[in-house]
């Protein structure tokens, strides 16, 4: 054998990952869902929140009855938690509040929460919400 010729392989390296490739978030959602009017149900309200970037975050609100959406770009992780705060508090109160709000974030189970929950509950969803936005789960592609 001579020592001084390389060897290849018919197998290639897999190619190696693209610097310039984006990352893909899964998205953290939030179904508002109305009570039930005479036996018919009501479409949803939903907040869809999405990371952009490394410290950057996108909101989108679509009004179920309307079906009008909204959409703020560009927030940072404080302000996210405090749209979120700020519509759960008033739920809270409101004469008419959502019946259930549904809380999907990525990489953890789906929890459904009384419309008018306790502070602890309402504490409890702020937290998560930051927890995951600290330690945002990237989508695995396949």
């Amino acid at each position: 054998m001579d020592c001084g010729t390389a060897r290849h392989s018919s197998v290639e390296a897999p190619p190696a990952p693209s610097a310039n490739r984006k990352k893909l978030y899964a998205k953290m959602f939030f179904y508002f869902q109305r009570p039930n009017k005479n036996g018919k149900g009501q479409p949803d309200d939903i907040i869809t929140i999405g990371k952009e970037s490394f410290a950057t975050y996108s909101l989108k609100y679509t009004d179920g009855l309307s079906n009008h959406t909204y959409s703020i770009k560009e927030m940072g992780e404080r302000e996210v938690v405090s749209y979120l705060r700020n519509v759960i508090n008033c739920n809270y109160y409101d004469h008419e509040p959502f019946e259930f709000i549904q809380m999907i974030l990525p990489g953890a189970p789906s929890a459904l929460f009384d419309g008018d929950m306790c502070a602890e509950a309402r504490s409890l969803i702020y937290d998560a919400v930051e927890r995951t936005m600290e330690n945002w789960p990237e989508e695995i592609l396949q």
